[in-house]
């Protein structure tokens, strides 16, 4: 399945509209927020990739270890999209991609969980951080099943 979504998104275009260096990592512990003035910061992930998929890690951040994923998401994502569209004008038909780009960061954390904490499914309960604990549940089988990372439909 990973290897199927890489080659899928490995096909998208790389137009200078679509394309281009993004932060690869932005979420609440990566930016400060003072007044209207937004500073991101740690850029060790930054790369070129698909602004698409820049999107679908805020997203993907945002929704993450939620008691209710699709609320947190309808109540983040006007907001976010009304700022990212004053910045950036993203074709509508690349909101067709987030899913993917969402899903691969799934199986990349789930995966670098299972190494980095030397996790094996039968010991996911006996993670000590909170954060890659919850992750972690029922995520082999949601992975395997081919389940959406996030049951909500994206579009701008």
């Amino acid at each position: 399945r990973y290897r199927n979504l890489l080659r899928r998104v490995s096909t998208l275009p790389r137009g200078r509209d679509a394309y281009g260096i993004i932060h690869f990592d932005a979420h609440k512990g990566n930016f400060f927020v003072d007044g209207d003035t937004i500073t991101l910061f740690d850029f060790d992930d930054c790369c070129y990739n698909w602004f698409a998929n820049d999107i679908a890690m805020v997203i993907f951040y945002e929704v993450t270890n939620q008691d209710d994923p699709a609320a947190s998401f309808k109540a983040f994502w006007p907001h976010f999209m009304r700022g990212y569209s004053a910045e950036n004008d993203l074709a509508p038909e690349w909101a067709e991609t987030i899913q993917d780009f969402m899903t691969i960061r799934e199986i990349d954390l789930y995966a670098v969980i299972m190494r980095s904490f030397g996790v094996t499914p039968g010991t996911i309960d006996e993670l000590q951080h909170e954060w890659p604990r919850r992750f972690m549940q029922d995520r082999q089988r949601r992975i395997a099943a081919g389940e959406r990372y996030l049951d909500a439909d994206i579009a701008w």
